[in-house]
């Protein structure tokens, strides 16, 4: 952000500042949260579990939130990795997209993991817009390779085929997340269980034809669902993190309302890919964890 602040005009440093200053505000809002949740850690657990989320943007780790801060809460190691830095965003800001725009989504990717109760993020830093690209591909695909065996998951989750939303970029995030989830890891200690985040169709439901629709899942593919209502503000406090995607707060509000199953922390998943056998036939797990050895 810096190289770049000098071909800034006056406006756009001032409303970069703005965002800036309304991530300060949620930071240490969060940090002086006095709330905690009714569940709580074991003193000293024996092993903590690493999970690990790969998602594409800054922002798209909402669809899984109080999941993420659940685990984070009873000690395990739960880490972020974000394909992009988000630098297309989207028409809610207009800060210069680009370098700029990724920088301070960066900030923003910060505040949300924080809000979480997560580790700090790790972005890979690709264009946004531009991953689903046959010259960039095999460096992405690198990238996240070194970054999923340095960490060593018990599990990993990602987003479906469909990307929620039909996102390319949601797409590659879940493609690369499930190809190098599959290979063999040789020395490496392998994941146990991939998840994709699943929105359960309803009654009603239709499939998706247009882009941007959301796209669904049918309940008899549900193999997981995760109680964690008392961490649902936790995610609602990281949404308004992400200023140059959802302001102003009214917006936010309605939109954590409106999103199936985030304001009860009732978090779905698809159990994609196992190393350790899969749940019953017509059974659901209630935990991420089961089944791994610990």
């Amino acid at each position: 952000m810096t190289g770049n602040w000098a071909s800034l005009t006056p406006s756009s440093r001032s409303r970069l500042l703005t965002v800036l200053a309304a991530l300060t505000t949620v930071c240490l809002t969060v940090a002086c949260r006095e709330a905690e949740p009714s569940s709580s850690a074991e003193e000293d657990p024996a092993y903590l579990a690493v999970i690990v989320a790969v998602f594409a943007h800054p922002d798209d780790e909402i669809v899984a939130g109080p999941a993420l801060s659940r685990y984070a809460w009873e000690g395990h190691e739960v880490h972020l990795i974000h394909l992009t830095s988000g630098q297309i965003g989207d028409a809610n800001t207009d800060i210069p997209r680009g370098e700029v725009l990724g920088a301070a989504r960066e900030v923003e990717a910060r505040c949300s993991a924080e809000s979480l109760g997560i580790q700090e993020p790790i972005m890979l830093g690709f264009m946004d817009g531009n991953i689903a690209t046959w010259a960039d591909l095999p460096r992405i695909r690198a990238a996240l390779r070194a970054e999923l065996h340095r960490l060593q998951p018990d599990v990993i989750i990602t987003w479906g085929p469909d990307g929620l939303s039909g996102h390319t970029d949601h797409r590659i995030a879940s493609s690369l997340a499930t190809e190098v989830f599959q290979e063999t890891w040789g020395e490496i200690p392998p994941p146990s269980k991939l998840y994709y985040a699943a929105r359960p169709a309803m009654s009603e439901s239709q499939p998706a034809t247009a882009m941007g629709d959301r796209a669904t899942v049918s309940p008899s593919l549900i193999t997981t669902v995760i109680e964690a209502p008392d961490f649902a503000d936790w995610t609602h406090e990281a949404m308004h993190c992400h200023q140059t995607q959802w302001n102003p707060r009214v917006t936010v509000d309605r939109l954590f309302e409106s999103i199936q199953g985030l304001s009860e922390g009732r978090i779905s998943f698809r159990l994609a890919g196992s190393r350790v056998g899969y749940p019953a036939s017509g059974s659901v797990e209630s935990d991420l964890l089961e089944r791994i050895d610990l």
